[in-house]
């Protein structure tokens, strides 16, 4: 399912709104969003690349497209050409301005950040894993990585 082209993935429109709901809670719910994570295994740092823009665009974050730093397996700064031309895993993690700091007119503003490694498993896909304020862990993947490929149109 992770590789399924955007006109092939069954259920497209139940499951970009499904992630949707869960990252957009505007005036509606008790629930807020604290963070989110988005694990993406790619067949390579432009797939990788092309996903996380796609993914942020379609769940409409409202933070620009971080720079991706490439590291090795422990966590240290490589050039990103090693890295990219592979299996890749590029983490992505989203921190939203919080209610205190909106309702306060703070400059806390919301912020993101990505690193990308080599990957040498088969998987391929996007782990979602949404952290609300109510404390439930949610996690799901493998979701395709071309889920909201449409977005970036």
């Amino acid at each position: 399912a992770g590789l399924a082209a955007p006109g092939e993935i069954e259920d497209a429109s139940e499951l970009q709104a499904a992630t949707r709901a869960l990252v957009s809670f505007e005036g509606q719910s008790s629930l807020s969003l604290l963070s989110l994570r988005l694990g993406i295994m790619a067949p390579s740092g432009e797939a990788a690349s092309k996903a996380l823009q796609s993914w942020m665009a379609g769940l409409r974050l409202p933070v620009e497209v971080p720079p991706v730093t490439a590291v090795d397996d422990e966590n240290n700064p490589v050039d990103w050409a090693d890295v990219a031309g592979g299996p890749v895993y590029l983490k992505y993690s989203y921190y939203p301005q919080s209610q205190a700091s909106k309702e306060s007119g703070a400059s806390d503003a919301a912020k993101g950040g990505a690193y990308m490694k080599g990957y040498p498993f088969a998987g391929r896909g996007v782990l979602f894993n949404p952290e609300l304020s109510d404390g439930e862990l949610r996690m799901y993947g493998d979701l395709p990585l071309a889920l909201f490929e449409e977005d970036l149109a």
